[in-house]
Formats: C-alpha cells, sequence, structure tokens
C-alpha cells in the first residue's frame, strides 16, 4: 500500500462521494480507509473536506483520524492543522485538538499567527479549545511568543487561553500585558513588581482591557488596600493621555481592528501609511464590512506604492565640467562653530548651507526650520521643505520651481484624515486627473479611501456612560454609502 501509485490514489478519492445504490456504501469506506494510509499527506485533506461537507461517513473518517499520531504520522497531521486553519470547522477540531501539533515539525510563524486570530470573542468552545492546544505547542520562554498569546487572551477573552498562561506560567515581553494580566486574574503582587510609580502602565493597561477585563480589574482594586492603586486606577478612568503611537501599539497588540480604523480619523496620512502596512501583512479587518472593504481598497492602493518604491531611481543629471550639486558640496563640508553661526546668517546661502549641516547632526529644532520656510530667500525655504515635513503642512505654490516641487508629495503627508466634504470632493477630483502609475495617484487613493468613510459618517458629542473621557465621540450610522 504505501508504494501505491498516485492515480490510483486519486481513483480511490473518487470513491469518497459514490452514491451507487447497495455498492455506495462500501466504495465509499473503501475511498476512505485508502486515503488514511495513502503516503502522500496532502491526500488526508480529502478526508478535512470531506468532514466539511457533512459526509455520510463522517463518523468513521473521525474515527480512523483519531487514530493516527503525532509521532508516527507527522506530516499528515500537519495537513490537517494547515487545513483546518483555512476552514475551521468543529468535527476537525476535536481530531486536532486530541493530536496536538507534531514535535517534531516546526511551526511556520505565518501559520501559526493565523490560527491565534481564529480564536476571537464569537468563536465556537471547539475552536477556542484547538487553539489554545497549538499555543501551547509554542516557546514558553520567548517573549515574542507570549505576546502573541497574551493578546489572543485579550481578543478572545477565553479561559482556555488564561490556562495556558497560567499553567505555562508564560511570561510577556510588553509590562501593559503583564499588568493586565496580573490585574484581571487578581496577582497584584505580579503588578507591584512593575513599579509602575506613575500609574501609566495600569493606564495602558485599562486601555487596552474589554469591558469584562474591566470588571475584573475593578474587583481586583476594589480589594485591594494600597492607595496609590486606587489613585492610579482613577486616572486610567479619566482616560489616560496616551499618545497615538502608544494607543496604536496596544490596539494592533490585541488585534482591535475596529479600533484601529477610528483611530485613523486623528492622524495624518504619513501615519495612517504604517496602518496600511500592518493591514498588508495581517489579516484582521473591522467588522463591518463595508469599514473592511474601505482597508482593503487602501491596502490594494498600498501595494502599488511599495511596487513603485522599488523601481531603480532614475540616473541623476550629468552637471557641466567645473559645477557640483550644492547638496553634495555641503555634505562634504566639516559640521563647526562656523556652521552654528551661520543658522543666524544674513546670507541666505551661509544660512541654508548651516541649517542643512545643523539638522543632519541634530543642531537644529523644528522652529529654525519653521521660521526657514517663510524666509524671502527661496534657498532657505528649499532647505526647509527638504529636511521638515511639518513645515509642509499649510506649504502653497511657490513662484520657485525647485520649491514647489519639494512641497508636492511630502505636503500630501501631512494632510489630515479628518477633513470636510468639501476637502473629499476636491481630493477626488485630483484622483481623477492623476497619473495611475504615479507615487500621488495612490497616495490619493488612500486618502480619498479614508476620507471617504468618515466623511460619510455622522459625528455627534454624546454624554456616554461607560466612556472614558466626557464627551466622547459617537459615530451614527448615515443615510449614504458608509
Amino acid at each position: 500500500m504505501a508504494n501505491q501509485d498516485p492515480k490510483k490514489i486519486e481513483e480511490f478519492s473518487g470513491g469518497l462521494y459514490d452514491t451507487t445504490f447497495l455498492l455506495g456504501r462500501f466504495r465509499r469506506r473503501a475511498a476512505i480507509r485508502r486515503l488514511i494510509v495513502a503516503p502522500n499527506s496532502t491526500d488526508i485533506v480529502l478526508l478535512a473536506e470531506a468532514l466539511a461537507r457533512n459526509h455520510p461517513d463522517s463518523a468513521m473518517i473521525i474515527d480512523l483520524l483519531q487514530r493516527l499520531t503525532s509521532d508516527r504520522d507527522p506530516d499528515k497531521v500537519v495537513a490537517l492543522w494547515i487545513a483546518w486553519g483555512q476552514a475551521p470547522q468543529p468535527a476537525l477540531a476535536t481530531v486536532l485538538a486530541r493530536l496536538g501539533w507534531p514535535a517534531s515539525r516546526s511551526l511556520e510563524v505565518k501559520v501559526a499567527r493565523a490560527m491565534l486570530m481564529l480564536a476571537s470573542v464569537g468563536a465556537t468552545p471547539e475552536i477556542l479549545h484547538t487553539v489554545a492546544v497549538l499555543a501551547r505547542s509554542l516557546p514558553v520562554n520567548d517573549e515574542g511568543w507570549n505576546d502573541e498569546i497574551y493578546a489572543t487572551w485579550v481578543r478572545s477573552q477565553s479561559d482556555e487561553f488564561e490556562r495556558v498562561i497560567n499553567e505555562q506560567q508564560r511570561q510577556p515581553g510588553s509590562p501593559t500585558l503583564e499588568a493586565l494580566h496580573a490585574l484581571v486574574t487578581g496577582a497584584i503582587a505580579r503588578y507591584t513588581a512593575l513599579n509602575d510609580e506613575d500609574g501609566a502602565i495600569l493606564a495602558q493597561a485599562f486601555l487596552m482591557a474589554p469591558p469584562a477585563f474591566r470588571d475584573r480589574m475593578a474587583r481586583t482594586v476594589a480589594n485591594n488596600p494600597d492607595r496609590k492603586l486606587k489613585e492610579a486606577y482613577r486616572r486610567a478612568l479619566s482616560g489616560g493621555g496616551m499618545d497615538d503611537t502608544r494607543m496604536i501599539a496596544n490596539l494592533k497588540l490585541v488585534g482591535d481592528e475596529d479600533g484601529l480604523f477610528e483611530k485613523v480619523r486623528f492622524l495624518r496620512l504619513g501615519a495612517v501609511l504604517e496602518l496600511c502596512d500592518y493591514w498588508a501583512n495581517h489579516p484582521g479587518r473591522p467588522s463591518r464590512p463595508k469599514l473592511a472593504e474601505v482597508v482593503d481598497r487602501a491596502v490594494t492602493a498600498y501595494h502599488a506604492l511599495m511596487k513603485l518604491q522599488t523601481k531603480s531611481p532614475p540616473p541623476p543629471p550629468v552637471l557641466p565640467d567645473g559645477l557640483m550639486d550644492i547638496f553634495d558640496y555641503w555634505r562634504q563640508q566639516p559640521f563647526s562653530n562656523e556652521s552654528e553661526v551661520d543658522f543666524h546668517s544674513k546670507n541666505p546661502s551661509y544660512k541654508a548651507h548651516g541649517l542643512y549641516l545643523g539638522y543632519k547632526r541634530g543642531a537644529v529644532n523644528r522652529q529654525l526650520l519653521r521660521n526657514a520656510a517663510y524666509s524671502p530667500h527661496w534657498l532657505e525655504r528649499l532647505v526647509a521643505r527638504l529636511l521638515d515635513s511639518h513645515t509642509l503642512a499649510k506649504a502653497k505654490e511657490d513662484h520657485v520651481c525647485w520649491v514647489s516641487v519639494c512641497a508636492g508629495e511630502a505636503a500630501m503627508l501631512q494632510i489630515p484624515i479628518a477633513g470636510t466634504p468639501e476637502d473629499y470632493r476636491r481630493h477626488g477630483d485630483l484622483l481623477q486627473r492623476s497619473n495611475e502609475t504615479s507615487r500621488t495617484h495612490v497616495l490619493l487613493e488612500i486618502l480619498c479611501a479614508f476620507q471617504g468613510a468618515f466623511v460619510a459618517s455622522g459625528i455627534s458629542v454624546d454624554e456616554i456612560d461607560d466612556a472614558v473621557e466626557p464627551g466622547a465621540i459617537e459615530i451614527e450610522e448615515a443615510d449614504e454609502e458608509f
């Protein structure tokens, strides 16, 4: 049987759904037995598909699959895991939970992450249990994987994953996750060991916690007499004051796609590109289908942007003999006290030279560049726009061509997503008129995707009882596209 011809294997699989009167049942069962012992591990996937289709002999398939072992049949077990990860089903989940992941086979990062993402609040108990079995096979002393498992616990709010963490004593790399788990489970000594003097870690943990976890955190704080802990918790309730970067990192960590999407509203296009990169490499999407479509549209444009960036840049122009690019010349000059004097020189050439060298070495603050951006001398404006994209937020068309060219794409990256319907229409018109193979076009595509979503939504300020901050923003369904 071990040397069966692959063509015959296919013949056997053809009988898997035989419905011929009387003989059909015997042929189906013969096909099942042959597929179980087939040497090619991919043939076992046909039985997984049969279970998903409610095969009339499902009980027999489950019984034979459970006779496999991770030691004797590792490749077949891996094939079943991968098939289940692509199309989860309760029957096969039960089989895999019993078999586990073969110790002799490495688990690919991409496969593991995709399966961990299956664990969510709405997942069935069978799926949660099976994913937890897989999680137990991941390295215990790897803080990166432990962070992933903690994040899955937060996302799924699953007792299964809480047991994995507790029984395997998994230690996360993130202090926020450490604090969250300690406060939710009542292990106050673990939180105390973090030395969270100003309560910043607790505030981050609170913002990361879903409502059910916040209730458990509240009980932990209420049962502890430490006044500092109570004060830190009170500050967390008021909203903390976490910066956008940390907030986005925490939302990513727990897979809060809806929260990430809402955060886009308060960002500029340049920062949104980082989120597009995240979504391009992760399967998670917002829960509302239309918002998920917005993300998919932006990711498609982002992929096009990456392709444009990998193209070789055009060769530099050939200068006449005796001439040299001014920036190449400046880069060859040493930065000295004389360069610092140039910051305030009345000679625009000297000042531009000093700003250029000083900024590269961290000696120029942003205010100097902002002042230079409004200088009457074009060379100073050119340097300011080259070095600091923040100066371009209000940049206008310049009468010097080179200065305007510098402002183009960099200025776009400073455009806030939260705009007006007029902004959205203007950007849409620019998108229609732009060259589809240009970076400007794909940046406008991303901008319009998100602006369209937010411009088409009604916004009202409402006092929500469970809001982190008073006057929280509530999104209402609009009559239009979103």
